[in-house]
């Protein structure tokens, strides 16, 4: 398994949804589950 390379985020910091700029359409979606993009 390869080592996580996530990195610590600034004190306060949440995340919401409704912050988000970017926004996946239906076919980015079916086009990430056509791919290894999402599978484990």
């Amino acid at each position: 398994m390869p080592k996580p390379t996530g990195k610590k985020v600034e004190e306060g910091f949440y995340y919401s949804s409704g912050n988000n700029t970017q926004w996946l359409s239906v076919e980015d979606l079916r086009r990430l589950l056509k791919t290894d993009v999402i599978h484990e």
